[in-house]
């Protein structure tokens, strides 16, 4: 995903106003741009992200030889897996002001998208945050844009900061499928949540016991589960000093030698040569996998009626966790 920002002349106008001051529309897009960036670092952290400006003071990319100007690519012009620098780079705005023009913006990142890809396969997508100021629908430029888009299967959503409807971008979503308006609500929200895709499965299917005359086929579902955000992993701060061309990998290799306290010569325990042992007092019992296997408890499942509860008598604060629940099996009447 490339995100192109304006932060032309017309995105520097006032729209609402907090404790902290003024706040323009191009501060709400850059902060629903740091917003998805920061999603697509916890949740979908593979996820490659690029960062384009338009409407800047300043110009750099690699086309500014050919006259597109006031177009700044950030993220020292890569679309890479998003990090904290990224991040930080979207805490305040680039120098902008200048006239915005969506055309060129807009040409840049497919080049950008073009080089990255090649011929490789991905899910393409550039995400535009703009208002109404920066084309005009008759521009012979933006039908080549798209067109150019249908070839290469880049989608481009349009999200519209400060204006009400579709603008010019709803006549060319008609008629071209790569183009698709998504309003800022809905990108916002997007941003916020995470939806995983889970096929439902029974977890068990067995009887549940009634009485000891009555059982009912049933099957056992997650309904509810409790998610944590996910952790943060080592990285070799001796790779991290690699070029990025050169580096293969920035993950922290552990490896662990066993030895025998009391050898003197400190030779390495081999793996075949290693049993676990559990403490039982004073001294360790060794237990192979096999005396583990010979010792562990096996129980039958079952699923027995121990009573019956009005369901008033089940507060809401039981149902924030994990919870299942049981549905009769399939194709049982």
């Amino acid at each position: 995903t490339i995100l192109l920002i304006d932060v032309g002349r017309s995105m520097c106008a006032q729209i609402a106003q907090n404790t902290d001051g003024q706040v323009t529309k191009a501060d709400v897009a850059l902060r629903i741009a740091r917003n998805f960036v920061q999603h697509k670092l916890l949740f979908t952290p593979k996820h490659e992200v690029g960062v384009i400006y338009f409407g800047t003071a300043e110009t750099r990319n690699d086309l500014s030889e050919d006259g597109y100007q006031n177009v700044f690519v950030g993220r020292e012009g890569k679309v890479h897996v998003p990090d904290i620098d990224t991040l930080r780079q979207l805490t305040a705005l680039p120098a902008g002001g200048a006239e915005p023009d969506s055309v060129n913006g807009l040409i840049v990142a497919l080049d950008l998208m073009i080089k990255h890809t090649g011929e490789q396969k991905y899910n393409k997508t550039i995400h535009l945050l703009t208002d109404n100021a920066s084309v005009a629908a008759e521009d012979q430029d933006l039908l080549e844009c798209v067109k150019q888009m249908e070839v290469t299967g880049t989608r481009l959503h349009v999200s519209l900061v400060g204006v009400t409807g579709s603008g010019p971008w709803g006549p060319l979503s008609a008629t071209s499928k790569s183009v698709e308006p998504v309003p800022l609500s809905k990108f916002a929200q997007d941003c916020s949540l995470f939806v995983k895709p889970v096929e439902q499965r029974a977890k068990v299917r067995l009887n549940l016991i009634i009485s000891p005359s009555m059982q009912i086929p049933i099957g056992v579902y997650s309904k509810t589960t409790r998610v944590g955000f996910p952790t943060l992993k080592k990285c070799s701060k001796l790779a991290a000093s690699v070029a990025a061309e050169h580096r293969r990998t920035d993950a922290v290799l552990a490896e662990r030698t066993t030895y025998v306290a009391d050898d003197p010569d400190g030779e390495e325990v081999k793996a075949e040569d290693r049993i676990k042992g559990h403490k039982y007092g004073q001294s360790i019992v060794p237990m192979s996998e096999y005396d583990e296997a010979a010792l562990m408890y096996t129980s039958e499942r079952t699923l027995t009626t121990l009573g019956f509860a009005p369901a008033q008598s089940v507060e809401p604060q039981s149902s924030i966790h994990h919870i299942e629940e049981v549905a009769a099996d399939q194709g049982d009447p």
